[in-house]
């Protein structure tokens, strides 16, 4: 999905603030890279210098029953693609974002979580 001009994207503080406190990563990529959350990191702040093509976030590894990992855009990315630690697909992924998507690991898979 496209995001209309004008579309207001979180910023680090308010990722920050609705997942109670938990320290925020914040990460400047480059199109084409990918990033990787740390085990048990919850929060990341995407915040390239401006609009990427594509991206590829790697979600926590070891994850445990209802852990999550949420991510926040400062840009826009075109294609973004988000898979497990270990370059595993996850059932649900999004195309150009520039808003908030959180997963959450349930039944042994992370599922994407609104």
């Amino acid at each position: 999905m496209a995001i209309s001009p004008g579309t207001r994207m979180h910023d680090g503080a308010e990722l920050e603030a609705a997942y109670g406190g938990s320290t925020i990563t914040a990460v400047t990529p480059l199109t084409g890279t990918t990033v990787a959350f740390a085990a048990n990191q919850t929060l990341m702040f995407i915040n390239p210098a401006g609009t990427i093509a594509a991206l590829t976030v790697l979600l926590p590894p070891n994850p445990t029953q209802g852990q999550r990992a949420a991510m926040s855009f400062g840009q826009i990315v075109t294609a973004l693609t988000v898979q497990t630690a270990t370059g595993g697909a996850v059932g649900s992924t999004a195309g150009a974002i520039g808003q908030e998507i959180s997963y959450r690991y349930v039944s042994g898979a992370w599922a994407l979580w609104d």
